[in-house]
């Protein structure tokens, strides 16, 4: 890997921190309720019909900022993006380690930026 610059150093953190929190927020609830939702086998059971549901989402405003950079049409390619992340893990693509050991050795607070 090529040495990042500082600014990417910054984002990977970012970057990190943030899926951190995801990972934590999607084993919280497994780990309390003991199994994955229903909706999660209903998703990797169903073919893709490409429904459009609405949904009221807060996106932080440097993403927002990111996708519509690149012109018309952000939403779909922040659903594009989103998909992808969901089929690549049902797929097996994104098939690490899902729960990092700082999780399996305690179930403590979420992790926070800092």
């Amino acid at each position: 890997m090529a040495k990042m610059t500082r600014k990417q150093t910054e984002y990977y953190g970012y970057m990190k921190t943030i899926m951190e929190q995801l990972e934590w927020d999607l084993h919280d609830t497994i780990w309390h309720s003991r199994r994955v939702p229903p909706a999660w086998a209903e998703i990797a059971n169903t073919r893709y019909a490409g429904k459009k549901t609405r949904v009221t989402l807060l996106v932080e405003e440097n993403v927002v900022r990111f996708f519509k950079s690149m012109g018309t049409g952000y939403q779909a390619r922040m659903n594009e993006v989103l998909a992808a992340w969901m089929y690549a893990r049902l797929s097996g693509i994104l098939n690490g380690q899902d729960t990092v050991a700082e999780f399996l050795d305690n179930q403590g607070d979420r992790p926070g930026f800092g």
